[in-house]
């Protein structure tokens, strides 16, 4: 490990296969927390490569615990958190809402890290489960789990205390959203800066993702923002495009990002249960455009306009509001 340290404090980048052996070495615990916080510290000062991010992520998919299913509509839906701007929980809200629709979701997260609330405390707090023998059980039959991170990646033990204490953003907020224990191969993920766009797009491209979105809005949301343009990247067919969408290409009206604040997990709970229960206004809105995005990544929506329809449909149907009761039964 020490022959790749001193190369990251010389400014360097890891190649993949470096890359990969430095996780390798994190997750064997044979590395200190000295070195661990010396490897984290080092690669956000310089600012990752896609080279070195699927090499992390190769190591700790090769470790992780697989999560089977024979559904092949499987979809995932996450930021990487590190924004600062204390929204509430968009991206689990969105999963919720398009498990309604029929989407098989594997969300993939766990507890805050470097913010308030992580997806895992918010659906705890709504009595969804996160750990248990029955998940596969009840993806089958309900459309949605949610696999924590700890319980799938057991070999991340080393470096989870590490992360935990230093409290900031690290390559780890871009790696979790890549390293799925399950075959998903259509994702939207939200990114905290605009240069991670096409750097995640890229990384997704290289671990063989079918259909995926990676956003930033301009005003620094890792979603599809409702007060400024967002930039896009999609990866699609082994093809990666940049493009920018806006409020206005899901029919819906600006509002300024002040308006999405959340607060802590039991906060956001309430907000994700108000939401799907049919509250108006621009929580709603910024949930609808980023479900909108998922439901024409997965094949569902022919556009931006429609899948925007089909979601605020599932909310104004009840749909979304049956899905989560459903799934709050699944906890009984």
């Amino acid at each position: 490990m020490k022959h790749l340290l001193r190369k990251l404090f010389k400014g360097q980048i890891l190649t993949r296969e470096e890359a990969r052996e430095a996780m390798d070495e994190m997750m064997e615990g044979n590395v200190s927390p000295e070195e661990v916080a010396g490897f984290l510290g080092a690669i956000a000062a310089r600012g990752e490569s896609s080279g070195e991010l699927v090499g992390c992520v190769e190591a700790m998919r090769a470790k992780a615990l697989p999560f089977s299913t024979a559904r092949r509509d499987l979809i995932d839906v996450c930021g990487t958190g590190g924004d600062d701007l204390g929204t509430f929980n968009i991206s689990t809200t969105n999963a919720l809402l398009l498990s309604s629709l029929g989407l098989g979701v594997v969300k993939h997260g766990n507890r805050a890290v470097s913010s308030q609330s992580g997806s895992a405390d918010v659906l705890e707090k709504l009595g969804i489960p996160i750990s248990g023998d029955r998940l596969q059980k009840d993806f089958e039959a309900k459309g949605f789990v949610f696999l924590f991170a700890p319980d799938f990646h057991p070999a991340m033990k080393h470096v989870g205390p590490v992360r935990r204490a230093l409290g900031v953003r690290t390559i780890f907020n871009m790696l979790g959203p890549l390293a799925n224990p399950a075959p998903v191969k259509r994702q939207v993920i939200g990114v905290f800066e605009p240069r991670l766009v096409a750097l995640m797009a890229e990384a997704l491209k290289e671990l063989g993702a079918e259909d995926a979105l990676v956003v930033c809005g301009e005003d620094g949301l890792d979603e599809i923002s409702l007060s400024q343009p967002t930039l896009c990247a999609r990866v699609r067919s082994g093809k990666l495009e940049l493009f920018t969408l806006t409020p206005e290409d899901f029919g819906v009206t600006r509002a300024p990002v002040e308006a999405l604040r959340g607060g802590l997990s039991e906060d956001n709970a309430k907000i994700t249960e108000s939401i799907l229960q049919g509250e108006k206004g621009p929580r709603r809105d910024v949930v609808v455009i980023n479900a909108a995005a998922a439901l024409v990544i997965s094949g569902l929506a022919k556009d931006w306009k429609d899948g925007a329809r089909l979601a605020a449909e599932a909310i104004d149907s009840g749909k979304a509001q049956t899905k989560l009761h459903e799934l709050q039964g699944a906890s009984l």
